[in-house]
């Protein structure tokens, strides 16, 4: 059975100036990186498979970067300076939404998770100046914020300093 074609990439060099910075940057992803360098090879008229040799991916992987590229290349031919790279960035070379598994606290029991470790412990009964991480998972669970929670999950909230939406 006959190996598909891959397919063919064209880079203008303002496109090719920018797959290379996104390279070059310090704060490029590696994920972004590697994908840009899929990209830059793939104009070169390397097969698919040569590039998941190149790279030491599946060529299922190379496929699906070439493949995106490609698919937008009509909009990417209209696009000039700052849009042309944003757009690569973070239109191409990022992965799509993927369903994870559902938030297990809402945004409410975090917020009142946080104010909760912003109140004097001793405002609820416990003889110390500062809240240790347990003592707050067993006040949280007291006062019935949420029906679970690890230690685990009350130092987390914590330390992050944000709490991020479902």
């Amino acid at each position: 059975m006959p190996i598909p074609k891959a397919q063919e990439i064209k880079l203008r060099e303002d496109q090719k100036n920018i797959l290379e910075k996104i390279i070059k940057r310090k704060n490029s992803s590696q994920s972004q990186v590697m994908r840009a360098k899929i990209i830059l090879e793939s104009s070169n008229n390397k097969s698919n498979e040569k590039l998941s040799e190149e790279f030491d991916l599946n060529s299922k992987t190379i496929k699906l970067w070439r493949n995106k590229w490609a698919e937008n290349k009509a909009k990417l031919e209209t696009l000039t300076d700052k849009d042309l790279e944003k757009f690569i960035v973070n239109e191409i070379l990022v992965d799509k939404q993927r369903p994870g598994t559902p938030p297990e606290f809402s945004i409410e029991e975090i917020t009142k998770i946080i104010a909760l470790a912003c109140e004097k412990p001793e405002n609820s009964g416990y003889p110390i100046s500062h809240w240790t991480i347990r003592e707050l998972r067993d006040e949280i669970l007291k006062r019935g914020i949420v029906k679970e929670i690890s230690w685990s999950s009350v130092q987390r909230f914590l330390k992050s300093g944000r709490v991020k939406a479902p």
